[in-house]
């Protein structure tokens, strides 16, 4: 999409657009000479700058009498964006959480929200922007801060909040706010503890967050058997029976079987959970198994699995405080966040059989403790 820069009447209604709710009540009077020295615009540049605000009804004219905050004018909102349809079923539990936590977070602050959700299916590449108005809401100044939820903020998106001047935090590098998780260390310390158990062949499902090469370099690092089928990460963990898939991909990869189990998405694991079962495989004995987890999400353990979890009420309400301190900012500010994951064991008070070596054999009935 080429942009092209806007006239120079637009960047200044664009700049009074946002100024005009924090600086100036309903019914206040605009001095138009200081504005003017302000900008240092000649007076039909002004003139035309403050056309676009009367027809957008921020202000109002009165001849004889001069030119007047509207009682009426449009109040601008926060703008919480995802091109991902988050109504979707193969949406993981983790951005809808965070996106209510957002809703909450800034209403509780005083502010309109607005969602925009896209058209875009999990595992489905977006081919533009399908979330509806938002392109016409940041021209004509509705917006005062955007924060994208479930995808990488294309370069349009980018484009059109620049121009807007309004600041956009995400999960992904380049925007004006970044809130990220720490992958490299979940897999870091899942793999020291994998290790640490005595288990070097160890099969990792689902994307990591880091590069292939980089994967690989940690495996050797630490004495890990390496081999590719090992490394399952070509199935969206959205699609039906991808759990599955992948464990019995990597299961059957090689002569030797995998001691130790990564899965690296919370979405996988209940699929690859029942493969395990199917197998007459003994967790931990045979197989040691760590899950990444979203905390407050519904969760079946029906193997033994240490957790590594992710807090989405965390990750919201960092987005939303990082959102409020880029609204006040100068332009071109920017901040970034690293949040870890947290270790969890599981709760042997809900599943007192976890503290058991576990194996089971299908039967007619579906599984029974070998």
């Amino acid at each position: 999409m080429n942009v092209t820069r806007q006239p120079l009447y637009l960047q200044i209604a664009q700049t009074l657009q946002r100024e005009i709710p924090q600086r100036y009540p309903p019914g206040a009077l605009l001095d138009v000479a200081d504005l003017q020295s302000r900008f240092g615009v000649s007076t039909l540049t002004l003139r035309e700058a403050l056309g676009v605000l009367v027809r957008q009804g921020y202000i109002e004219r009165h001849k004889g009498r001069g030119t007047y905050v509207s009682h009426s004018y449009p109040r601008p909102h926060v703008g919480i964006v995802s091109e991902l349809d988050l109504f979707d079923r193969g949406v993981s539990f983790f951005y809808r959480r965070v996106t209510q936590v957002l809703r909450t977070f800034f209403r509780t602050e005083g502010m309109r929200v607005r969602l925009y959700i896209g058209h875009t299916r999990p595992a489905t590449e977006a081919t533009g922007l399908t979330c509806d108005d938002l392109a016409e809401d940041l021209a004509n100044g509705q917006i005062r801060s955007l924060v994208a939820v479930a995808m990488k903020v294309p370069p349009e998106l980018r484009e059109l909040s620049r121009q807007a001047a309004v600041p956009v935090v995400s999960a992904s590098s380049g925007s004006d706010g970044c809130v990220m998780l720490d992958h490299a260390d979940f897999v870091r310390c899942a793999l020291d503890e994998l290790v640490a158990a005595g288990r070097r062949r160890i099969a990792i499902l689902g994307s990591v967050g880091v590069s292939s090469d980089t994967l690989i370099a940690m495996l050797k690092e630490r004495g890990c058997a390496v081999h590719t089928g090992w490394l399952q990460a070509g199935l969206h963990p959205s699609l039906p029976g991808a759990g599955w898939e992948t464990f019995m991909t990597a299961w059957a990869a090689a002569p030797e079987r995998p001691n130790g189990l990564l899965v690296a998405d919370d979405m996988l694991f209940e699929e690859a959970a029942a493969a395990i079962l199917t197998q007459g495989i003994s967790v931990p004995k045979d197989l040691y198994v760590i899950t990444h987890a979203n905390r407050g999400a519904w969760r079946r353990l029906l193997i033994p699995a240490v957790c590594y979890e992710v807090d989405p009420d965390e990750v919201g309400r960092v987005m939303g405080e990082m959102a409020l301190r880029l609204m006040g900012a100068n332009p071109g500010s920017h901040e970034e966040a690293i949040l870890r994951f947290r270790r969890v064991e599981p709760d042997h008070r809900q599943t007192p059989w976890l503290t058991q070596e576990t194996k089971m054999t299908s039967s007619r009935g579906g599984f029974v403790h070998a």
